[in-house]
């Protein structure tokens, strides 16, 4: 089997089945290489129905959880996207493929030079690679219409949240007594609200052990 009979697989036996059926979605990951982002012998797992392991102590998550979080995100052609927490850049060039621009963070700098190096390699454009903590956000660059976070946090970041537009979305896993729950966090205006969308088991991101510890 190609690695492009791996993608059209991974669409129609692991997205489709589990109730991702946004076409904008399943296009971006039908098109993007997940081996592409993931070294040595584990490319084999690419499009297996589950965490990669990658190096750093870091993890690709399950194409079908982030199948559902891109869903709930209802990204639109022209949204600013902050993305965090990249790792190796697969996120990233996903939503590269969505939205009109990407502003990619990752703490770890090693992570964050082999996410710019894939890219640029693969002819991605829209995307900018910064070398930051995740917990700021990138300040300077927002509002964003859309901050994606690549992981499960132990609450929802209100730092991160003040740098959304006034009808922004923050989609992230939420550790919500022991379970950790899909949370899609709307701006309105100068207020917030949010809801649980599915359980589910995204990794854990690093990098907020000193965040704000009360949620929105």
């Amino acid at each position: 089997m190609t690695a492009e009979d791996a993608r059209w697989n991974m669409v129609a036996k692991q997205l489709a089945p589990n109730n991702v059926t946004d076409s904008f979605v399943l296009e971006a990951m039908r098109t993007v290489p997940r081996e592409d982002f993931i070294a040595g012998a584990r490319k084999a797992l690419a499009y297996a129905d589950c965490d990669v392991p990658l190096e750093r102590g870091r993890t690709l998550m399950a194409p079908v959880t982030l199948g559902r979080m891109l869903q709930a995100a209802e990204i639109r052609e022209t949204d600013l996207v902050l993305d965090v927490g990249c790792a190796t850049g697969y996120s990233a060039a996903v939503l590269a493929r969505m939205a009109s621009m990407v502003v990619a963070i990752e703490a770890d700098p090693e992570m964050a030079a082999r996410a710019e190096s894939i890219l640029s390699h693969r002819g991605v454009d829209n995307v900018a690679v910064l070398n930051a903590p995740h917990a700021t956000g990138c300040p300077r660059q927002a509002p964003f219409d859309l901050i994606f976070i690549d992981g499960t946090l132990e609450a929802i970041p209100e730092e991160l949240c003040h740098q959304l537009t006034d009808t922004g979305r923050l989609v992230m896993g939420l550790r919500v007594d022991g379970l950790a729950r899909i949370v899609v966090v709307r701006r309105f205006g100068t207020g917030f609200g949010h809801e649980m969308v599915f359980d589910t088991q995204p990794p854990d991101l690093p990098g907020f052990e000193r965040a704000p510890a009360d949620a929105l």
